[in-house]
């Protein structure tokens, strides 16, 4: 999975992005219920100012990142960590190198909010 070739999703918004390209990938593994897929992003630093739409579960599959809530709670997560990103999170996502993550949530939930 850490090799696997993703597909180029849209930059995050320039408003969103505090730092970096915005340059992302994603390809997903299986959708059913529940949707797996490999995210990638270049450095970046990500402000998440409107609340994160739906629970997801995370493994680190490359790189690090520091997942920052908007009362000031820092988490560094890195290659081999899992964490659970709750729906309605609101705060800062850095990944200061190159990030690769797989990703599980429901369906229903991330194609209602990614399309």
């Amino acid at each position: 999975m850490q090799t696997m070739l993703l597909d180029s999703i849209p930059p995050y918004r320039a408003e969103d992005l505090l730092s970096g390209t915005g340059e992302n990938w994603l390809k997903i593994l299986h959708q059913g219920e529940i949707l797996v897929a490999i995210y990638e992003s270049k450095p970046a630093l990500v402000n998440i100012q409107n609340p994160f739409p739906f629970d997801e579960f995370v493994t680190v599959l490359e790189g690090q990142v520091t997942l920052t809530h908007i009362n000031g709670q820092a988490q560094t997560y890195k290659k081999g960590d899992s964490f659970l990103v709750p729906k309605g999170f609101l705060g800062t996502w850095d990944m200061p190198e190159i990030y690769r993550e797989m990703i599980v949530v429901k369906s229903e939930a991330f194609y209602e909010t990614e399309g």
